[in-house]
Parts: C-alpha cells; sequence; structure tokens
C-alpha cells in the first residue's frame, strides 16, 4: 500500500502541475505480471521518448518526494481491519502515504511525521466531512487487501468504500 500511495501522490500532483515525475511500480521479475508490465514499461517509454526510467530505491523515492514537498508524511492504519480505505481517503486529501502500523518506525526514521491515525473512523465519516474536497466524478468499490487502483484513487482524489452498504445511496447520489 505504501508505494501505491507514493505512485498515488506523484501523479496527483502531476495533475495538479505542481509536479513533472510520475513513478512507475516494478512488479519485479519474479512476478507473473512482469511480462505485460516490461511491454506496457516499453512502450510507455517509447511514447514519451524517454531512453530509460531511473531506479530508485524505496528510501530514495521518500526521500526525494519529501524533499520535492509532494509528501507531507503519513497516513497510520492497521492492517487488521478495513481502515486501509479510510486511510487513502486521507492520504489522497492530505498528502500523505500509507503506512501499516508495523512500519511506523521505519517511517519514522525516513524523518515523516504522522498526519493521521485512522483508528476505527470509517470511510462514510471522511465522506461526510470533506467530500467538497473528493473528486465525485467517479467512486472507486475496492476491498481493503486490493492493491491495484489505490494509486489512481489517491491521484484523483476518488471516493472509494467497500461493504459500506447503509450508506451506498448517499454515496452513489454524490456521484
Amino acid at each position: 500500500m505504501l508505494l501505491e500511495s507514493l505512485s498515488g501522490l506523484a501523479a496527483q500532483a502531476v495533475n495538479e502541475g505542481r509536479y513533472d515525475t510520475m513513478l512507475w511500480l516494478d512488479p519485479g521479475k519474479d512476478s507473473n505480471l512482469s511480462s505485460p508490465y516490461q511491454n506496457i514499461l516499453e512502450r510507455s517509454l517509447a511514447a514519451l521518448a524517454l531512453e530509460s526510467p531511473v531506479r530508485l530505491s524505496l528510501d530514495e523515492v521518500v526521500r526525494k518526494l519529501k524533499r520535492d514537498g509532494i509528501i507531507r508524511g503519513y497516513i497510520l492504519y492497521d492492517s487488521s481491519d478495513a481502515s486501509v480505505n479510510t486511510a487513502t481517503l486521507y492520504a489522497a486529501l492530505f498528502k500523505g502515504v500509507l503506512i501499516e502500523k508495523s512500519q511506523e518506525t521505519w517511517a519514522k526514521r525516513m524523518g515523516l511525521r504522522q498526519l493521521k491515525d485512522v483508528g476505527k473512523e470509517s470511510v462514510i465519516e471522511v465522506f461526510r466531512k470533506y467530500k467538497k474536497r473528493l473528486n465525485n466524478g467517479s467512486v472507486l468499490s475496492i476491498g481493503p487487501e486490493s492493491h491495484n487502483l489505490r494509486d489512481y484513487a489517491i491521484a484523483q482524489k476518488m471516493m472509494l468504500y467497500y461493504n459500506e452498504y447503509e450508506s451506498i445511496d448517499e454515496i452513489l447520489e454524490w456521484v
């Protein structure tokens, strides 16, 4: 989730004209996705007339995005519950990377400050409080275990939910 939030925040800054660099998340050589992603990467580099991407470690990316003002800190969540969706909304709004509780020591070592501990706050509470700052052009239903599209949700400041049955009408009427 941390990588997706870094990618999403960089893309959000590009969308807003505050930055000119995007992040490519490499699935790794051992992934069954590496071949299709490699093809997409090669076509993207050609279309953008780029020779090759710059490869950075996670620490290097965090230091760069922090130095460049793209990330302001971190949003703390607990992977044992569904709080990552709430954290994803806050990440988009507060420019914070997603940090699972087990990663908090690393985040502090990187010089990041906690912007929000989502605790038991629900997605619908965040929606009601901040919907004027969210993009009502679309909404994403995403399970807390899903990594894919989380970067896109952050980049676009999308409302997201999962199993929010009691609130779905309120959310969908807003879109």
